[in-house]
């Protein structure tokens, strides 16, 4: 059993990382965006039905982007166990280390939470305006 990738499966894989991670911050930045749009023009208006219905907008968002960054999320995780397994050699970290481990950061608890939970965070935001 062929246990390497060769380099033409290993440029598309890495082009295909590269494509879900410039969509998932796309999508990231354009759901902040709205979201905060959204807060910013119900805040402007006088606080009656239609702002209200305005407020839930968000989670029209919210919700399937959530779901579409997770996807992005998983898929490169899965891209890059499947590179770690079987193209080793090309699978040194940009630092040029072979292992890091993940608690070297003083506050990597925190900022994996944070990124875990961005988007519950921000329905959240959106349910106390």
């Amino acid at each position: 059993m062929e246990t390497t990738v060769s380099n033409e499966e290993y440029n598309k894989l890495v082009k295909k990382i590269e494509f879900f991670e410039t969509t998932r911050n796309s999508l990231l930045t354009f759901s902040f965006t709205a979201v905060l749009t959204v807060i910013g023009v119900a805040l402007a208006m006088d606080m009656n039905v239609i702002s209200a219905w305005i407020c839930l907008l968000p989670f029209f968002l919210i919700i399937p982007f959530a779901a579409r960054i997770s996807y992005y999320r998983l898929a490169t995780a899965h891209i890059g166990a499947f590179l770690k397994c079987f193209a080793p050699q090309n699978m040194q970290f940009e630092i040029g280390a072979d292992f890091v481990k993940e608690g070297n950061c003083r506050f990597y608890t925190l900022t994996a939470w944070l990124i875990t939970h961005e988007m519950v965070l921000l329905g959240i935001a959106v349910s106390l305006l």
